[in-house]
């Protein structure tokens, strides 16, 4: 099974790659652990979350790929969110807070293939425009935080204590579950 990561999801839709389930979850670590690093406004920290919520022991395997359009963009905000994430991208490929996933899971992210990966994500989202956000794709998604009694996640966007700083998504850290996951 693998997982596609496209611009709307469309048919017609020529802006896609896809990546295993390993493989998705590498990519999206890498980006959950730099922008973890870099969030400083809440809907930087909101973005971050969303990531950390796409994780194959959370989504089922074959579930963790989106479309850049379903992430939580705002359209007054859209032009820094959209800059946020390449950032984030640039500062991935540069292994920001990489040691942050601890030896347990030492090894994890090639950086080989996670490069690559990524910069095939910062391609999709330099496609994006403020014409395609959704607002109601944000809306719908924040919605599932208070019906799962979730809401202190988007109020206070606590971090794990054992990966130091890493933003906790509405599952928790997601290098946790990562672990949990694997007998760590």
């Amino acid at each position: 099974m693998s997982n596609t990561f496209g611009l709307t999801g469309k048919s017609d839709d020529k802006d896609y790659f896809r990546l295993s389930n390993a493989a998705s979850d590498e990519m999206i670590h890498a980006l959950v652990a730099a922008g973890s690093a870099l969030a400083e406004t809440e809907r930087e920290k909101l973005m971050i979350v969303w990531l950390g919520d796409q994780h194959t022991y959370i989504c089922g395997m074959g579930n963790v790929g989106f479309d850049i359009v379903e992430m939580p963009w705002t359209k007054d905000g859209f032009e820094s969110e959209k800059a946020f994430i390449l950032r984030c991208v640039e500062a991935a490929k540069n292994k920001l807070w990489w040691d942050r996933l601890g030896p347990e899971l030492e090894g994890i992210l090639k950086e080989e293939l996670v490069i690559t990966w990524l910069e095939s994500f910062g391609k999709l989202v330099e496609k994006m425009t403020v014409e395609l956000v959704d607002e109601e794709e944000r809306t719908e998604w924040l919605s599932w935080f208070g019906k799962l009694g979730k809401e202190n996640i988007i109020r206070e966007y606590p971090t794990c204590e054992k990966h130091k700083g890493i933003l906790l998504s509405m599952y928790g850290c997601r290098f946790c579950v990562e672990l949990n996951e694997n007998g760590g």
